[in-house]
């Protein structure tokens, strides 16, 4: 009988001893590895009991007229994360079934339609999981508000140059300004110049000061800027007789357009200008001419940008009940924790493999410490926890063995300030009357009520 390797199949055949061609039986061997079916069996039923879903490292982001929105979970899921306005209207929802089962998420909302600008809104995100919450079982829940931003744009017409015109003298003009989305098209702001009337500008005049001004918020991100000049003989350049007021402006694309009737001329030239998605204040510079035109101007200007981003208000996360203090959880490959006997039996140390299994450990008075002070402090900012650091800023380098003996970091609270902490560094245990080290009192069920140490933790 030969050995068979595990997770195979084996089939066997009896022959006829006196005529092999003859098949008597066949049997087929499937054999199985025990202890990959009781790790399998192990992280199936007993694991999902360790690991409640729960949303953590959520990071709000509101940008000018967006918002990314990136978390993690404790198990794999597919959540559902949805924008609102204030009064419940729904805006935008996600439900990323293309990426499958992850613990990593982010979306971003307002790409495709801009938010709102200035305005509060609300969020949600819903996990789906077993959680330890009793009113929201299967699945964890974070709510939260925030605030967009804005971007005004005010658009200056600084000068104008009249170049060339064909009728003899000084032109009788009048000039308008438009601003508008060159996005969607529609026109936003016009103004005129002169406010009344015409005004007259002969080719040897030198540029001529415009202070005409339009203010747009919100801007769009592409604005197209058209100027319409008119130059005519009839008493109001309007009249019917003439071109025709042209009035309200038109977003028909970029370029000239030149146009007469009788003794009236009209040149229009439009540009677009894109002033950018990025927060902050900037001038962008723009210039305006009708080139060949026989109406030749030329106008100029610049456009100043004020973008900023929105900001989070609130977060609200529907808390799970609380922890039982002989529970432990295991997130991750690798994750240790220290369980208590029952009835006072001795402390066991388990690590969670990479099959799924819990593995016992031999009680080692060591760990392992990856986490940097940035990470740290970017952890509980998380919990809007902030730092002083009263002995300096800690120096945490890596260490894959820190004895019992060896300083590691603690964390302590501030009296009186539940929003501040401190971070030193001290010694991991503290040697005892007999100068060995004293540690594991809470975990082992043992307990001091003299000569206490007024600071430990």
């Amino acid at each position: 009988m030969e050995r068979c390797r595990t997770g195979l199949r084996t089939g066997a055949i009896i022959k006829r001893a006196t005529d092999e061609n003859v098949e008597l039986a066949y049997t087929t061997v499937s054999t199985v590895d025990l202890r990959v079916q009781l790790a399998e069996g192990f992280s199936s039923s007993y694991l999902p009991q360790l690991r409640p879903q729960v949303i953590t490292h959520l990071r709000v982001k509101p940008g000018i007229d967006t918002v990314a929105i990136s978390f993690r979970t404790t198990r794999p899921t597919i959540p559902v994360v949805e924008s609102r306005e204030s009064n419940g209207a729904f805006l935008e929802g996600r439900l990323p079934l293309l990426g499958g089962l992850q613990t990593r998420h982010t979306c971003v909302f307002g790409l495709d339609k801009p938010l709102a600008p200035n305005t509060k809104l609300n969020f949600r995100i819903e996990a789906f999981g077993p959680t330890l919450d009793p009113a929201s079982p299967n699945k964890a829940v974070v709510t939260g508000e925030f605030m967009t931003g804005a971007r005004i744009a005010e658009v200056f017409f600084e000068s104008l140059d009249v170049l060339a015109y064909s009728d003899p003298g000084d032109g009788e003009f009048m000039f308008v300004f438009g601003v508008g989305n060159a996005e969607t098209g529609p026109l936003l702001d016009t103004t005129f110049w002169p406010d009344l009337g015409t005004t007259d500008i002969g080719e040897d005049d030198s540029a001529v000061p415009l202070n005409q001004r339009t203010s747009l918020l919100p801007s769009p991100v592409r604005l197209w800027l058209q100027v319409m000049g008119t130059e005519s003989d009839y008493a109001m350049p309007w009249d019917s007789r003439s071109i025709g007021s042209g009035l309200p402006l038109q977003f028909k694309g970029v370029g000239r357009k030149y146009e007469e009737s009788g003794i009236a001329q009209r040149s229009t030239v439009t540009v677009i200008v894109d002033i950018g998605e990025e927060p902050g204040r900037r001038m962008i510079p723009f210039d305006m001419d009708t080139e060949d035109s026989p109406t030749h101007f030329t106008v100029s200007g610049h456009i100043a940008v004020h973008a900023f981003e929105g900001e989070l208000i609130s977060t609200k996360m529907i808390k799970s009940a609380k922890r039982p203090r002989r529970l432990a959880y295991l997130d991750e490959p690798g994750s240790i924790a220290h369980l208590g006997g029952a009835d006072g039996g001795a402390v066991q140390t388990v690590a969670l493999g990479s099959d799924g299994a819990m593995h016992c450990l031999r009680s080692r008075n060591d760990y392992r410490l990856k986490a940097d002070v940035g990470s740290i402090i970017e952890e509980f900012a998380d919990l809007k926890i902030k730092f002083r650091f009263g002995e300096g800023v800690p120096n945490l380098e890596p260490r894959d063995d820190i004895k019992i003996t060896d300083p590691d970091p603690i964390v302590r609270c501030v009296e009186g300030d539940p929003d501040e902490a401190v971070l030193v560094q001290r010694r991991w245990s503290w040697p005892g009357p007999n100068k060995r080290s004293v540690y594991n009192i809470r975990s082992e069920g043992r307990e001091f009520t003299s000569n206490r140490m007024p600071d430990c933790h």
